[in-house]
């Protein structure tokens, strides 16, 4: 989210509607050390991933309104936002020297668990 951080629904809302327009389209890449042509196309599966790593870059109050307009939005089925931590701002837990003040949030599991389903099957 960077500096972006009052723009959580816009950037959910654009990824999901970006990945609707990818879907069926064929595309070509070259393997970066092999050179190999490779061609592709989007299935209907695609899925987006958009990973905040803490949950004190925004308020919580603008967590939720933003995660709350997002889950009324019945059209983001390919989409899916994870914060991965809170408590202290993992920045501020190293640079303070206390890590253990890092709160792991169940999304950080989550967020594993999807993309081994995603990507391993």
């Amino acid at each position: 989210m960077g500096r972006k951080r009052g723009e959580l629904e816009n950037v959910v809302i654009n990824s999901s509607n970006y990945l609707i327009g990818m879907q069926g389209v064929t595309m070509y890449y070259k393997h970066g050390i092999t050179k190999e042509k490779f061609v592709v196309t989007a299935d209907k599966q695609l899925q987006g991933f958009i990973v905040v790593i803490t949950r004190k870059n925004i308020t919580a109050l603008l967590v939720e309104k933003h995660l709350s307009k997002i889950r009324a939005n019945g059209n983001i089925h390919n989409t899916q936002v994870y914060f991965l931590t809170d408590g202290l701002h993992p920045n501020h837990a190293i640079y303070s020297g206390h890590p253990e003040k890092v709160q792991i949030l169940p999304d950080f599991e989550r967020l594993i668990n999807d993309l081994k389903r995603t990507f391993c099957g």
